[in-house]
């Protein structure tokens, strides 16, 4: 009978919860909160891996978290030069 196999009618603690360590850390909150508003920015209702890395990799301190995470489908940062970006005045 006693095959160590489960907890019998009376014995043991019931488990807990689980509790992931993205939420134990409190980490789901602010990081869907910038992956949404990254969603509504590219007029979409739903968030995808793409908004959840524009998400991180804007924010300074999730960056920083998570300098070593790759997300699957997140894509690279769009990375162009400030100087394509300033109307050069030529005058002759």
């Amino acid at each position: 009978a006693a095959g160590g196999r489960g907890r019998g009618k009376t014995g043991g603690k019931a488990r807990a919860k689980a509790k992931t360590r993205s939420s134990r850390a409190g980490l789901q909150f602010p990081i869907l909160e910038l992956a949404g508003n990254a969603a509504r920015d590219n007029k979409k209702t739903r968030i995808i891996p793409r908004h959840l890395q524009l998400a991180v990799r804007n924010d300074e301190e999730l960056n920083k978290l998570l300098g070593g995470v790759t997300i699957a489908q997140g894509g690279v940062r769009k990375c162009a030069n400030r100087l394509l970006y300033i109307e050069h005045n030529y005058t002759d």
